[in-house]
């Protein structure tokens, strides 16, 4: 009697189990964005946002979900020498012209640098605000207060203080070097002046 007690809690034990609600799949890591709590099977499923470009500052091969968070500085900061070439009444304004390309201060400026330009030969220095994404640089700064001396080519040197716009686009290749088009305008609101150019930049980083 004993016996068959015995053997009918074992039989109505594995009856039970067996017959147990069915498994649900899903992720069952807690850490990961598509975490299922009420998964008892991991499915393969889980998700772990983050950079997922490999040309990204960031990239960490554990992450599967791009969650828009890669950062490119590395490959835009550095030295650089180039040639600025514009095409009007600014042709003297930077011509053989160095850059320094820096990561703008601040933990929410993901995408933003400051480029100096700088003409030994005038001394004359352009601090230029940007934003960054893989291979492009776009540029849109405005300056106040500028000193410089324009000669318009006519017989007239205009002295400054002057107002300066400058936008454009510079464009990363291969081989680290830069290039693109750029607008500078400078004004002199009391004179009603505005004079504008078009530019180009190419330069190598050192």
């Amino acid at each position: 009697m004993k016996y068959l007690t015995l053997f009918s809690i074992i039989c109505a034990a594995i009856f039970v189990t067996s017959c147990g609600e069915d498994p649900i799949p899903g992720c069952t890591d807690p850490l990961s964005s598509t975490y299922d709590p009420l998964a008892t099977e991991d499915s393969g499923s889980c998700k772990y946002p983050g950079c997922t470009d490999e040309d990204g500052d960031n990239y960490d091969a554990t992450f599967n979900q791009d969650d828009g968070s890669c950062t490119y500085f590395d490959r835009f900061l550095g030295d650089y020498s180039g040639i600025f070439v514009c095409l009007g009444p600014l042709s003297g304004l930077l011509d053989e012209a160095s850059s320094k390309i820096t990561k703008t201060p601040g933990d929410d400026n993901m995408d933003k640098i400051t480029v100096i330009v700088s003409n030994p030969a005038t001394a004359i220095t352009l601090l230029l605000s940007g934003t960054i994404t893989k291979d492009v640089a776009t540029i849109d700064t405005y300056i106040e207060n500028f000193e410089y001396t324009l000669d318009t080519g006519t017989g007239f040197v205009i002295e400054g203080p002057f107002e300066v716009f400058v936008t454009g686009t510079l464009t990363r290749a291969a081989d680290n070097s830069l290039s693109g088009p750029i607008s500078i305008r400078i004004d002199k609101a009391e004179l009603g002046l505005s004079v504008p150019d078009d530019c180009t930049y190419n330069a190598t980083l050192d």
